[in-house]
């Protein structure tokens, strides 16, 4: 039930984007301490995006989850979600927006129901 949704500038091999989706995914499960079969990954490329009013590398990255967020695991999450991020696409830490969202089960819906 967390997602991780990754959003890159660039172009990425589908190699790539497999490897981040895959490597954001146990990082999601591990540090929420949720069941990997209930995480989803996604990594889209192509991003056309300015930040600090100028043309980089940089990415933006959604977690949603229903419950397991606080602020030290945000702060965890951040922290090896950024060092991922930089480890397989060169995009820096200080390039990089994470949002955290806590969804209510009952606005999680998932084969035909919701949590």
């Amino acid at each position: 039930m967390p997602l991780i949704k990754t959003q890159c500038s660039g172009e990425l091999s589908v190699q790539i984007k497999s490897k981040l989706a895959g490597d954001l995914s146990k990082i999601c499960s591990t540090v929420m301490k949720k069941p990997e079969s209930y995480v989803m990954g996604t990594v889209e490329d192509g991003l056309t995006a300015m930040m600090g009013g100028r043309s980089a590398a940089c990415a933006f990255v959604e977690v949603k989850g229903i419950g397991g967020f606080s602020p030290a695991v945000n702060k965890k999450l951040s922290a090896e979600i950024c060092s991922c991020i930089e480890k397989t696409t060169g995009i820096q830490p200080s390039c990089v927006y994470i949002n955290f969202t806590d969804v209510p089960g009952s606005s999680w819906g998932w084969n035909g129901d919701t949590f």
